[in-house]
């Protein structure tokens, strides 16, 4: 995609939800609540992780990276593997989460799930970066979650370094990770269990503002 078409699907994306789709979601989370409570296993299948930067404010805009794990499925169920965003070009992103195993080395290209985008594995992204405000911050973060089908929990992070010139070193020399690894592992997590968020939501909480509240403490 072009730079154009990258802050495009950025901008939709940090963009709230309708009505419809918030409806949508809250039966969807409806209907979760109403599944775990009767399960034993009430285990996130997916972990949002945001890092923000050091300077991170509670009113302007600051940089920041998510990316997607699919939780204990590597390492037998001890490890998460990385899942990408599907990249399919257009106004409006799919909603797709492209998974290790639709990734192929041999023929350079990964298959998304979703809209069966052929995507050339060079597009694939670890983490997607934003520069946003906070309640922007919530509208990305909740989407994520909707993305992942309501079953993720929320790992917020402030990074003890200069995320920006972490994230230049990792674009300008390649690490295989390592200048952001160090950035994600700088500081503690906020976490937001899936479960507690179902239960938030599932009484009439907003996502959002609840998510902004954890942002912002």
């Amino acid at each position: 995609m072009t730079t154009e078409q990258v802050q495009e699907q950025q901008d939709h994306w940090s963009q709230p939800l309708s009505p419809e789709d918030q409806e949508m979601f809250k039966q969807r989370i409806l209907a979760l609540k109403a599944a775990l409570d009767q399960s034993k296993d009430r285990q996130e299948k997916y972990k949002i992780e945001a890092v923000f930067d050091k300077r991170k404010t509670t009113r302007a805009a600051f940089p920041g990276s998510v990316i997607i794990l699919r939780s204990g499925s590597a390492l037998s169920g001890e490890g998460d593997e990385l899942v990408y965003p599907c990249p399919a070009p257009g106004p409006v992103p799919c909603k797709g989460l492209i998974p290790p195993e639709n990734v192929s080395t041999f023929l350079d290209v990964a298959v998304c799930p979703v809209c069966q985008y052929n995507a050339p594995r060079e597009d694939l992204t670890d983490a997607t970066f934003y520069w946003l405000e906070p309640q922007a911050w919530a509208y990305v973060l909740a989407r994520e979650f909707y993305r992942t089908g309501c079953t993720a929990s929320f790992y917020l992070k402030t990074a003890g370094v200069d995320l920006r010139k972490q994230s230049e070193l990792e674009l300008n020399r390649p690490q295989k990770g390592d200048a952001l690894a160090t950035a994600r592992r700088s500081r503690g997590a906020v976490i937001y269990e899936m479960y507690r968020v179902i239960q938030d939501v599932s009484t009439g909480a907003s996502l959002e503002k609840q998510l902004k509240a954890l942002i912002t403490g």
